[in-house]
């Protein structure tokens, strides 16, 4: 650990950081300590994350993990748990060892685009023109509409990640989008995409990843 929170506190460009710099200073001026000392949970990076990656509830735990340190004062300002950070999106590059604090999670999500992981897919389609709020980051449910007056429509996916939203006009009332997904709701969306039905896109609030769909 003390490996780990010296790489912060060398890590240049990262002025927003100030506070966690005190904070690992704290925490290194008490691994002298015995044994015996008080000790703290706190959430760090389990590696690299670049800016702009929205920690989604699936892979919240494949990047962060949860460590026991001596107890300091400054440390309070650290996340506990890894869930804290669902749907937090980090404002800069975290190292691997970087404690996770709550300003650290607070960027914008068309600063960068997280990498597909393994089991992954992107997939552009057409869908219905997007309402206001989705827009890269967002989580949408992908719905199948019938093109009949009256038709039924299904949720073809849960829960997907907004990659991009296609520029320009819109044409025809549709617009292009790019959707984060596992390789069977790629195949449902392919599926679903055809002649005489219509794709649209629903909202999900922050936070709301049940039936989140990005299981392989």
């Amino acid at each position: 650990m003390m490996r780990r929170l010296g790489g912060l506190v060398r890590r240049p460009g990262a002025g927003w950081l100030l506070a966690s710099v005190a904070l690992g200073v704290a925490a290194l001026a008490t691994l002298g300590g015995r044994d015996h000392s008080p000790t703290a949970s706190i959430v760090v990076a389990r590696e690299e994350i670049p800016a702009g990656v929205r920690l989604s509830g699936q892979h919240v735990g494949e990047l962060l993990e949860r460590v026991e340190v001596p107890h300091a004062p400054a440390l309070e300002g650290v996340l506990q748990r890894p869930e804290q950070a669902i749907d937090g999106i980090v404002a800069v590059g975290l190292a691997a060892g970087e404690p996770v604090t709550p300003g650290a999670l607070e960027g914008r999500a068309d600063v960068g685009v997280r990498p597909l992981l393994p089991g992954e897919r992107a997939i552009s389609v057409n869908v219905a023109e997007p309402g206001p709020g989705i827009r890269p980051g967002a989580r949408v449910d992908v719905v199948l509409a019938g093109s009949d007056p009256g038709g039924s429509a299904r949720v073809v996916v849960s829960a997907a990640e907004l990659l991009s939203v296609g520029d320009g006009e819109s044409l025809g009332g549709t617009r292009v989008v790019s959707l984060r997904v596992g390789a069977r709701d790629a195949l449902e969306i392919a599926g679903a995409s055809g002649i005489g039905s219509e794709l649209r896109l629903l909202l999900r609030a922050p936070g709301d990843t049940a039936g989140e769909g990005l299981a392989p």
